[in-house]
């Protein structure tokens, strides 16, 4: 059996390592509620179950993105590109205000080279999105 490329194993391990760890700060927010409202007085009460239903939604998100990139679906690859690209325009505008933002612009670069890498690309096969011309994506 062929590997898969290294640009959709990168992204689908650290898609399934942001989806862990959004499910553990939901359940850790949902812990720690009680604290949270006996510590403050919040004036929106039902803040806490909304950000953790929107968090688990995201989750989800990733860990369906995760799984249909490691299957090769054209579709997850196109998503997982314009929302690097998204990324790489937000954390661009973010460097003018701080530097640290240099290190989330860096990792989404990287990831979104690496899904623009040409074995990634003769794997996914996103014909339907792109022209390839002069790439034999055989």
């Amino acid at each position: 059996m062929e590997g898969k490329p290294w640009g959709v194993t990168l992204n689908t391990i650290l898609l399934v390592i942001g989806a862990v760890s959004l499910i553990a700060g939901a359940v850790g927010g949902v812990a720690l509620q009680n604290f949270y409202n006996t510590w403050i007085s919040l004036s929106i009460e039902n803040i806490l179950p909304m950000v953790t239903s929107i968090v688990i939604a995201f989750a989800i998100l990733y860990i369906l993105l995760a799984y249909y990139l490691w299957e090769g679906n054209e579709y997850a690859w196109f998503v997982l590109t314009i929302v690097y690209i998204i990324g790489l325009f937000i954390n661009g505008y973010a460097l003018m205000y701080s530097i640290v933002a240099i290190i989330p612009f860096l990792i989404q670069l990287v990831l979104l080279l690496s899904l623009l890498h040409r074995e990634t690309i003769s794997y996914i096969n996103p014909s339907q999105f792109m022209d390839w011309k002069g790439w034999n994506l055989d």
